[in-house]
């Protein structure tokens, strides 16, 4: 299976095995701005301590402390780390922008090294045994701040072919005459040695290597932890969920007990009301304010020869009384006819056998 590169905010293939949470896109996204700005102010601290070193080494030498070539390289590694910092201050990460920014400053610190030669009026190939190729790897080790593989290894991977220019560039300079095959004519002198420049390639390839599996393997462990750490808060949530429920189960369990208590004591009383009703030696209606019927019991229909239907409430008053008037068992007063509304209280009377109309 093809190796990819991992995610970068901006766009790139992920290789994680699984999809990124959102926690880690965000954590991710802060070191990341972090690592730039710190790759920035390192990079930036670099240059000026290469400018400071240069100065002195001139003044030592009796030259004047600024070379024009130096001061515009420096210049231009410290413009680079200015622009890096705007790009991560605004937390936007441009792929694109960033992996030229990181070319870019291995051209120029590479352009530094060649320009010793003017400098310092040496050979060519005497800049390849400079310190700075000890620099070159500090520019390397510091993408790993970044905490990602793909920037250390685009800039390892310029370091070295930037370098194999360099060693060639040289030698074109110089001649073949400056190749050497001793290795003791290559200390003492400014000649070119390839197997020492090969040796200085491979490690810059080496330190790319590594520092490009370990930040792979640390960003997908990151990846991992923070899967579990979601699954492990998912699970706690669905705990409390479930205790919440259980507990929501218990109330309401409680409730329909309670519920369930009320409707057994209401069913006895109506049992007893029911009971009580019909015993009654006097038959008994109620209405209510819009004169409909309320309760009834059976002595009541008894006396007045009534419906069954008529003793369901809700019967209106009206339809009762005249229900007894067609009985014969309701007479209005004499000489003239009673409205049933008015009729009332005598109805209410003659429900029992000592109050008939």
């Amino acid at each position: 299976m093809p190796w990819k590169w991992p995610s970068r905010p901006g766009g790139a293939v992920s290789s994680a095995p699984k999809p990124t949470s959102g926690r880690l896109e965000q954590n991710l996204r802060d070191y990341d701005v972090n690592g730039e700005q710190s790759i920035a102010l390192a990079q930036g601290a670099i240059a000026c301590f290469v400018l400071a070193l240069h100065a002195f080494a001139r003044f030592m030498s009796a030259l004047p402390l600024v070379d024009s070539w130096v001061t515009i390289t420096l210049a231009l590694l410290i413009a680079s780390s200015c622009l890096r910092w705007q790009l991560a201050a605004s937390r936007m990460l441009p792929e694109r922008a960033l992996d030229a920014l990181n070319v870019i400053d291995i051209g120029i610190f590479l352009a530094l090294i060649w320009g010793y030669q003017y400098a310092y009026s040496l050979p060519a190939g005497a800049v390849l045994k400079a310190p700075s190729f000890v620099l070159v790897l500090v520019l390397i080790g510091l993408r790993a701040l970044r905490f990602h593989p793909r920037p250390i290894a685009l800039t390892g991977l310029a370091s070295a072919l930037g370098w194999a220019v360099l060693v060639l560039a040289a030698i074109g300079q110089d001649g073949t005459g400056a190749v050497t095959h001793d290795y003791r004519e290559y200390f003492n002198s400014s000649k070119i040695f390839f197997w020492a420049e090969g040796v200085k390639i491979a490690g810059f390839l080496a330190l790319t290597l590594f520092l490009t599996m370990a930040t792979r393997g640390a960003r997908r462990l990151l990846a991992r932890a923070a899967h579990t750490t979601d699954y492990a808060e998912a699970l706690e949530s669905s705990r409390r969920h479930f205790d919440e429920g259980t507990r929501a189960k218990e109330k309401a369990e409680a409730a329909l007990s309670e519920l369930d208590r009320r409707k057994v004591e209401l069913f006895e009383q109506n049992m007893r009301f029911n009971a009580a009703l019909g015993n009654m030696p006097m038959g008994l209606c109620m209405f209510d304010q819009e004169q409909r019927l309320l309760v009834c019991n059976d002595r009541y229909i008894e006396m007045y020869g009534l419906d069954k239907e008529l003793a369901t409430p809700g019967t209106p008053f009206r339809k009762i009384i005249e229900a007894r008037i067609a009985n014969g068992l309701w007479v209005g007063e004499k000489g003239g006819t009673t409205s049933t509304s008015a009729s009332l209280p005598r109805a209410r009377c003659s429900a029992t056998p000592r109050c008939r109309s």
